[in-house]
């Protein structure tokens, strides 16, 4: 094997680790996409502007041995099972992020009643399963809005926060179907 085919069979060996196991524990491995992918610098360990074999192999390997808690040179279900945790609580943390910021109309870093479920919107809920503008939802029309969930897929409809013009929350008026 040459240098460029055990250069490439480094990079693809890496690409392949890098894809099947979480980030290691110090967190200098940066998520791209579904699977992780290194920087440059990160492989190119000499700073030399080329990334060897060698560096590549050494990076898989770095990224193995994170996961490997008891160096054994295996990675158990336990290990295996606590990268995968790890990994989600980060990503659960960052997601939790983004939805704080995207629902924090005002930046004070909590969620008021309003902010998680506008009053405005609800109340286009509550309208709407009332069918009969009676002011409450019968059983008939709990059962009928559960019924049109089952048949719609997963029962809400797509868009952004601001999609209504009512300050940033959900919109929620009727469909031509609904109002036909």
């Amino acid at each position: 094997m040459n240098a460029l085919q055990k250069t490439l069979t480094g990079i693809f060996a890496t690409a392949v680790v890098a894809t099947a196991i979480p980030a290691s524990a110090d967190g200098r491995h940066k998520m791209r996409g579904h699977g992780m992918m290194p920087s440059f610098e990160e492989l190119d360990a000499n700073g030399d502007g080329s990334i060897s074999a060698e560096e590549a192999q050494a990076y898989a390997d770095s990224l193995f041995a994170a996961q490997d808690a008891d160096g054994d040179g295996m990675i158990s279900q336990e290990e295996f099972k606590n990268a995968i945790m790890a990994k989600s609580a980060e990503m659960m943390e960052k997601h939790s992020d983004r939805m704080m910021s995207k629902l924090d109309d005002n930046d004070d870093g909590m969620l008021s009643k309003d902010e998680v479920i506008p009053a405005s919107l609800f109340q286009k809920m509550f309208d709407r399963l009332d069918a009969d503008d009676d002011g409450a939802i019968s059983k008939e029309e709990f059962e009928n809005m559960k019924s049109k969930r089952g048949r719609s897929g997963k029962g809400h409809r797509k868009g952004k926060r601001g999609d209504s013009g009512d300050g940033g929350h959900h919109g929620g008026g009727k469909t031509e179907s609904e109002s036909n």
